[in-house]
């Protein structure tokens, strides 16, 4: 779409994760089972665009990952929201 006569746009992801465990015998804890949502919205301007973003816009806690040799997991990236400034040469 057009922005003050420049080319802008908007994109939204959502990301579904069904529950799943981390072994055969399913014997770790169950994850997954979460959704995540991004938004972003952004505008070029001649030689330059910026982008403004949220990512977890949900803000989810969730285990991506279980390891049972250490009995420990990783977590989903907690939310994030920023500005992209990009310039062309």
């Amino acid at each position: 779409f057009s922005l003050l006569g420049h080319s802008a746009f908007t994109r939204a992801d959502y990301l579904w994760v069904g529950e799943f465990f981390a072994d055969f015998a399913e014997q770790t804890p169950a994850i997954g089972d979460y959704g995540v949502l991004n938004l972003r919205v952004g505008a070029q301007f001649e030689s330059f665009a910026v982008e403004v973003y949220a990512e977890n816009l949900s803000n989810e806690n969730e285990f991506t990952f279980w390891n049972t040799a250490f009995n420990a997991g990783s977590r989903l990236r907690p939310r994030n929201v920023g500005v992209d400034f990009r310039y062309q040469f």
